[in-house]
């Protein structure tokens, strides 16, 4: 009998460990990125919703938003592919990475200063407390989170005296 409940110990471990170096991958579990329809269709029904938007202002916004995302998928992971990234130096990907930023920003301002254009005053109000709301860069939405803290999860661990995490 002890040899039976020993093997079912063991087997029960055993898939556990199966279970956690599945789930270990992270990346492999990922959402798949939204299409640029679907993109479009959340960002404009989620402005209709909060910003109660008359059926004109609901055209323009469509238009917009879809330019928008449009302009925003184009600009993807661009880089110098002929030069790896692990190959760059610390200043050549800080300056890659300023660039790409600074381009974005140029963006999303040419995007409100539009959206400034079709939205009443009290719309924009509204509308700009949804920006400061979205998520930024790959520490908001599902992307780049461990629990809202870096590499803690929330859990109170013993430091480890390593550097990093």
């Amino acid at each position: 009998m002890k040899k039976i409940g020993l093997i079912l110990f063991a087997l029960m471990l055993m898939s556990v460990g199966a279970v956690a170096q599945q789930n270990a991958g992270g990346r492999e579990r990922r959402a798949p990125r939204m299409d640029k329809a679907t993109m479009v269709k959340r960002m404009t029904d989620n402005q209709v919703k909060r910003l109660k938007l008359t059926k004109e202002q609901t055209e323009q916004m469509n238009v917009l938003n879809e330019a928008y995302v449009t302009e925003m998928m184009a600009q993807g992971p661009q880089r110098n592919d002929s030069i790896p990234r692990r190959e760059m130096s610390r200043e050549e990907r800080d300056a890659q990475r300023k660039a790409r930023e600074a381009r974005m920003n140029e963006m999303r301002n040419n995007y409100v200063t539009l959206a400034k254009a079709i939205l009443t005053p009290e719309q924009f109000k509204e509308f700009e407390k949804m920006q400061k709301e979205r998520p930024q860069g790959r520490q908001g939405g599902q992307r780049g989170q461990r629990g809202g803290q870096r590499g803690g999860g929330g859990f109170d661990r013993p430091s480890r005296g390593g550097g990093g995490f």
